[in-house]
């Protein structure tokens, strides 16, 4: 689930010496900046910062465009694009079943790991790794860096997707009308689960019966995931609060709420699903409750 950044590169190199570049390894770039509602046209800083310079063979992810469907009046900010849509994705990527896929970020790849969700879980890729560390860790290990954009062979495969590895919003109210609490996590900062103001939230607070998981807590100071004895320790009360019932995971929009999945994945625990309208979706209906 997790690769270094020198032994990417080894990966990289082998991959360069293979003829027509026949090992299936595959890189993807999603360096995210989250957009508040007044800066909704800013510019890409993920493009713009890929363009500065990416891991070799990389290809660039626009988490808005690529890994998002279209938004609604009653969606989250990234519901999920359309099994036709993303399958289309997933072969202009050159994907296949077999593929094995690195995935970057910024430091701690925060949004990485929604990528990491939608290939391992909802697509059943099995080969799907993070970078630890993100970019910084490649730059820290002063690797090289590419301007070029790789060369990539169509896939004609068609995927097939597992929608139970997620939850929609009447799922999380009926688990509210059973008064279940701590059923859910918010990956969110505490300021924000809190109801605090922010420039992100267009309504403060959280979801009745959500407990605060920020994805920070993930990762140490330099951005790589926290050993797998801490993240047991982080997760397991969580586990058998809810046992046997799957843990649901939410964020401000889908995205975090996949770093606490690849977290709890990678401590051992299997058993959860995402919230992909999040808190973004839940405001946007003025029955639904809020706490503070």
């Amino acid at each position: 689930m997790l690769i270094a950044a020198f032994e990417l590169n080894q990966l990289i190199n082998a991959h360069s010496s293979v003829e027509n570049n026949a090992l299936p390894l595959h890189i993807f770039d999603c360096r995210y900046a989250l957009p508040t509602p007044t800066t909704a046209d800013k510019p890409s800083y993920g493009k713009a910062s890929f363009d500065k310079g990416h891991i070799p063979q990389a290809q660039f992810v626009d988490i808005d465009t690529m890994l998002t469907g279209t938004i609604t009046a009653t969606s989250g900010r990234h519901p999920l694009p359309t099994h036709t849509d993303f399958n289309v994705q997933l072969q202009a990527w050159g994907l296949y079943p077999n593929s094995k896929v690195i995935i970057y970020a910024d430091k701690g790849n925060l949004f990485a790991a929604r990528l990491w969700w939608m290939l391992h879980r909802w697509t059943n890729i099995p080969d799907v790794s993070l970078l630890d560390g993100g970019f910084t860790a490649w730059q820290d290990a002063k690797l090289p860096l590419s301007y070029a954009l790789p060369t990539i062979t169509a896939s004609t495969h068609d995927f097939h997707f597992d929608d139970s590895a997620y939850v929609d919003m009447q799922t999380v109210q009926n688990e509210i009308a059973k008064k279940r609490t701590n059923f859910i996590t918010d990956a969110r900062s505490t300021s924000r689960f809190n109801g605090e103001p922010n420039a992100i939230d267009t309504v403060q607070g959280h979801i009745p019966g959500a407990v605060n998981y920020p994805c920070q807590q993930n990762i140490d100071e330099a951005g790589y995931f926290r050993p797998k004895d801490q993240l047991i320790a982080h997760f397991s009360s969580l586990v058998q609060h809810n046992a046997p019932k799957p843990i649901l995971h939410s964020c401000g929009s889908g995205l975090t709420a996949c770093h606490n999945a690849f977290s709890m994945e990678l401590a051992g625990f299997d058993d959860y699903k995402i919230y992909i309208g999040s808190w973004s979706q839940w405001t946007k209906f003025t029955d639904n409750p809020i706490e503070q």
